[in-house]
């Protein structure tokens, strides 16, 4: 008899194996997270010096390196001996299936079957074309099926050529067409009796949509243009219904169901594989575009400072002579200051209080006084002021802003029934006023590559009024005794056309700002004497040059596993920063990080 311990491992041995096979099955059948289903149109295929490898291993690298879903047909057999570097993928595998002799058809959902096609020879002088098409079909045992209207005469001379595109050019010579029916059965037919034989077929699709209802925007005066807001109108704001319905024959019909973003045709049945051919090469999912964006700012200041005392930096010194002066005491009686200096007759104690005045009279000597100007330049550290992150598709525009919006009031004047002026206050028209930074960003992947095509418009907008005291960034305007306190704005805007490679850095720089103000110190009472004052003033002078850096790091992303992964790493980066930061502050204030 088995014990406890033994039955529990054998049920949870049993458990891991039907775990095991469900996951093994997953992978089998792509219901997994193991592969990812996107195909990455970037990738490039490089073969150097391929001599008699078989097919099915080289469009095995293809189907890895690409991702894409590529089939060959069975029974084909077939060498490949090529050579190219850095050939996107879709023309690798034509080039590769061209060498081995073989074709590329593409089918629904974006699967790229490889078939080897019987080739036939045929010599035929103004023979029926009924005749021909049989010939064709008993080599190449094809299902033919010919209308009985289709007749005339060919004249053709074909050597070692695929059966169908032979077929599909001698049906062409007299204007017939070909419909590829289910199951590989083939009609031959006369374009107008197809109009008679409308087929419908509804594509939903995935990817494709018209254009959203928000459009990302930025206001500025140095970019020309601006998005296109939506009509409403699905023909004008999707511009995919106008490019098929020129597909469409004259007794075609084509739908738009926007909630279902699905498109309904009627029409024959070669203009419906026409449209969903050019559907399936279209709905693709578009790659997404992380950028991580940062503002960096530094200054360099230049200070002058006027004052008494020594400190670093270029000082100039100026030290005066003895200077003799009866200001502000004249010696002796009759003077101005008898009225306010004490005599020896003054007081209830007489000569004694004179005595134990501190008051003295003299004279003023500035041999000690020394006057120091200091000339100095600062460089403070560079800061990360914004650090925003986007993630936007491929073809759209996406924006950001950071900041702050300010709202200001203006005086209304108006006439009273008096005859007098009444004053109300109200919002000015001017107003609000935005103040941050925005940053609008127009990515373009280029097909079969990793390179990045980004219409950059980075915009900085601060307050830099400087004369009104209560309302930092307004200055104050004044007129017959009125005063207003309007804001006044420094903008600092580029509109650039930058290339990047996916995971490289661009930086847009050259944007200074000059800032001078000036601090004035003082001793109180002192510093406000007329002539001497100076002496107990400190004036500094500061000049400060604002550099604005933008660094944009955009990276491809394609499938939820690298949107995944991208999510990870951020989140780690700030995780990381924030750990930092702590850090730091526990130090500052005195407390051990690990408390």
């Amino acid at each position: 008899m088995r014990s406890p311990d033994i039955r529990c491992f054998v049920r949870a041995a049993a458990f891991s194996a039907v775990v095991f096979a469900a996951q093994a099955s997953a992978q089998v059948f792509g219901q997994g997270d193991g592969v990812s289903a996107v195909v990455d149109e970037s990738a490039t295929i490089t073969l150097q010096d391929v001599k008699d490898r078989p097919l099915e291993d080289v469009l095995k690298l293809i189907r890895d390196r690409s991702g894409a879903n590529i089939l060959l047909a069975p029974g084909v057999d077939a060498k490949v001996t090529i050579s190219f570097s850095g050939v996107p993928w879709r023309e690798a595998l034509e080039l590769v299936a061209e060498n081995a002799g073989c074709i590329v058809t593409e089918t629904r959902g974006r699967v790229f079957r490889v078939d080897k096609p019987m080739s036939v020879s045929f010599s035929f002088q103004d023979t029926d074309i009924r005749s021909v098409i049989q010939a064709i079909a008993k080599a190449s045992q094809a299902n033919i099926v010919v209308a009985p209207d289709v007749t005339g005469l060919v004249t053709m001379e074909i050597r070692e050529r695929p059966w169908r595109d032979a077929l599909d050019n001698v049906v062409k010579t007299l204007n017939f067409t070909v419909v590829e029916e289910e199951r590989g059965v083939l009609r031959i037919v006369s374009p107008s009796s197809l109009t008679e034989q409308l087929e419908t077929r509804v594509f939903e699709l995935k990817y494709l949509r018209p254009k959203s209802t928000y459009v990302a925007s930025i206001k500025t005066d140095f970019a020309v243009g601006e998005a296109k807001k939506p009509s409403n109108d699905p023909v004008v704001d999707f511009p995919l219904l106008t490019a098929l319905k020129k597909h469409l024959s004259k007794s075609g019909e084509l739908d738009y169901f926007d909630k279902q973003n699905a498109i309904f045709v009627k029409d024959t049945k070669p203009t419906l594989d026409r449209i969903s051919e050019v559907i399936s090469r279209l709905d693709i999912e578009p790659a997404q575009i992380f950028i991580d964006v940062k503002f960096v700012t530094s200054n360099v200041g230049d200070d002058l400072d006027l004052a008494f005392g020594v400190d670093d930096g270029v000082t100039a010194t100026l030290t005066g002579a003895a200077i003799p002066s009866k200001v502000p005491f004249n010696l002796g009686p009759g003077g101005f200051d008898d009225e306010i200096y004490p005599s020896e007759l003054d007081g209830p104690f007489g000569g004694a209080l004179v005595n134990d005045l501190t008051l003295k009279t003299g004279l003023l000597d500035f041999r000690s006084t020394r006057l120091a100007i200091r000339l100095k330049q600062t460089m403070n550290n560079v800061e990360v002021i914004q650090a925003p992150k986007l993630i936007t598709l491929d073809h759209q525009e996406a924006t950001v802003f950071v900041g702050d919006i300010i709202r200001y009031a203006e005086t209304d004047a108006a006439t009273n029934q008096a005859g007098g002026l009444a004053f109300s206050v109200k919002e000015a028209e001017s107003s609000p006023v935005e103040t941050g930074f925005q940053l609008l960003v127009i990515p373009h992947v280029v097909p079969g590559s990793n390179k990045i095509l980004m219409t950059v418009i980075p915009q900085a907008r601060f307050l830099s009024g400087t004369s009104d005291p209560n309302l930092p960034g307004f200055n104050l305007f004044g007129v017959e005794g009125a005063t207003i306190s309007l804001p006044q704005i420094t903008s600092q805007t580029v509109v650039t056309n930058m290339m990047l490679e996916s995971g490289q850095t661009g930086v847009i720089g050259g944007l200074i700002t000059d800032r001078t103000s000036s601090l004035v110190t003082k001793v109180p009472g002192l510093g406000d004497l007329p002539y001497v004052g100076f002496f107990f003033r400190r004036t500094q002078d500061v000049s400060t040059q604002n550099h604005l850096l933008v660094l944009l790091t955009p990276h491809i992303i394609r499938g939820s596993i690298e949107s995944r992964e991208n999510l990870s790493r951020v989140l780690a980066e700030d995780q990381s920063k924030s750990e930092q930061e702590w850090m730091e502050s526990a130090q500052a204030a005195g407390t051990p990080a690990g408390q």
